[in-house]
């Protein structure tokens, strides 16, 4: 850029001149940056509404079927200790009585004692079957290692399904080799069996405990469990058994109102977590100049037009109920949703099968509105909310690019304007000084004519 001589002759403010006139040739450059600036502001609240539809579209999944809306609750009579439940929607509710007579366990064997646990020659040399719940696995041991040590070493790298351990009892010969099964279940015993063995002394192995079944009566019923977990007692119902019981506990199952209604009540909330955003950012007050990002923005208003439909509607599901407000949800003036949750959970105290089918129908209101909002509002590829969005930031992309020319020109037009005053400036001075020389030269010719 070419440097400006300020008024050096002229007497001019060259700078704020040419500083003028850039600002004027700009004027078209700032109004377009001032509507990038406003696009991406519009953007931003959008991806806003596209956010709160999506966590509203999450929650109104959870009533996607029957199984999902029907929440169970597992009630054990006071002072229970012979198991915990967990339960799914697949439970009916009801009452059982239930008891467990006795725990799956893993089996137990022990070896004689010994009184070195680290020496060769202590344990006969040759090979070893272990057969754990029908499989076998082979070990062989040799002079070097046919210590205590080395042997459940063998076996605890060779054998599946039993650990080995070494156990001090003390006495005498204090060393005994203790063999514990890794799963429960009577068919899971252990049993060792040596061939061609020689030069020590055989192991000889007395069960302390037997591997056994869990066994549970429910109303009555016995039922076996190679596991302590047991799934398959009560439909929906999973028991982690922990102790037996001298007598049977009383086990309730029942509709969880609460829990349904505190899913509502999220969904509620979501829901207006959009209107209460969407009003914020379409707000308009010509007085305070306060206008909202999404004020005038068409997408966003069919939008909010829509789910405010599809929340007001009536809809034929067949049952008692065809609309959201019988059932304690009502739309306010401002378009947000009010929930009363007593009379929601009276509805569904008397009346479940009836509310169920509005929440769970595909032609109902939950999951028509779910619909809507995938497909049509914040799909990825067609959403309405998406194009919009990709609309804006086509429309931001070409305008910062028109912004770059606008002020290249500029730059170039500030650069030729300071160019040129610079030799005006110039101009003027060498006008200026041969004018200062014609005035020496004549006040010279007057004094030596006198």
């Amino acid at each position: 850029m070419s440097t400006t001589i300020d008024g050096i002759v002229s007497g001019l403010d060259t700078t704020k001149i040419i500083d003028a006139i850039i600002a004027a040739q700009a004027v078209p450059k700032d109004l377009l940056e001032q509507k990038v600036e406003d696009d991406g502001d519009r953007l931003d609240k959008l991806s806003g509404v596209k956010n709160r539809l999506s966590t509203l579209s999450g929650l109104l999944s959870a009533f996607n079927s029957d199984s999902e809306f029907g929440i169970r609750t597992a009630t054990a009579a006071d002072g229970n200790t012979q198991f915990s439940t967990s339960i799914s929607t697949a439970a009916a509710a009801g009452t059982w009585s239930v008891q467990v007579t006795s725990l799956a366990k893993v089996e137990t064997d022990a070896s004689q004692g010994f009184a070195d646990k680290s020496s060769d020659g202590v344990l006969n040399v040759g090979t070893y079957t272990v057969n754990v719940g029908g499989t076998s696995y082979n070990f062989t041991t040799d002079a070097g290692t046919s210590s205590m040590e080395d042997w459940v070493s063998k076996f605890n790298s060779s054998v599946t399904g039993a650990k080995a351990s070494i156990l001090n009892v003390g006495g005498a010969n204090p060393y005994k080799i203790v063999l514990t099964g890794t799963d429960t279940g009577a068919s899971k015993s252990i049993s060792v069996t040596e061939s061609v063995g020689t030069g020590g002394v055989t192991p000889t192995w007395t069960t302390t405990q037997p591997a056994s079944d869990a066994q549970i009566s429910v109303n009555g019923v016995s039922i076996s469990s190679a596991s302590n977990t047991v799934s398959d007692a009560i439909a929906g119902v999973t028991f982690t058994l922990k102790a037996t019981g001298a007598s049977a506990t009383t086990l309730t199952i029942g509709q969880d109102n609460a829990a349904i209604a505190a899913k509502m009540k999220a969904i509620v909330t979501a829901y207006n977590d959009v209107m209460t955003y969407y009003s914020t950012n379409t707000v308009y007050n010509k007085e305070e100049d306060l206008i909202g990002a999404l004020f005038g923005e068409s997408s966003s208003r069919r939008v909010i037009s829509g789910i405010g439909d599809f929340i007001s509607d009536s809809y034929s599901v067949g049952g008692a109920f065809s609309a959201l407000s019988q059932i304690g949800v009502s739309t306010n003036r401002d378009g947000t949703l009010t929930f009363d949750e007593d009379e929601f959970k009276e509805k569904l105290d008397s009346n479940y099968s009836d509310v169920s089918k509005l929440f769970t129908s595909s032609s109902g209101p939950i999951q028509a509105l779910q619909k809507q909002i995938d497909d049509y509002y914040i799909d990825s590829d067609t959403g309405v909310l998406t194009s919009a969005a990709d609309s804006l930031e086509e429309s931001i992309k070409d305008n910062e690019e028109r912004i770059e020319k606008m002020q290249e020109r500029l730059d170039t037009y500030e650069a030729m304007l300071r160019t040129q005053f610079t030799a005006l400036e110039k101009t003027l001075a060498s006008i200026r000084s041969s004018q200062d020389a014609l005035t020496s030269a004549f006040a010279g010719l007057t004094s030596s004519s006198s």
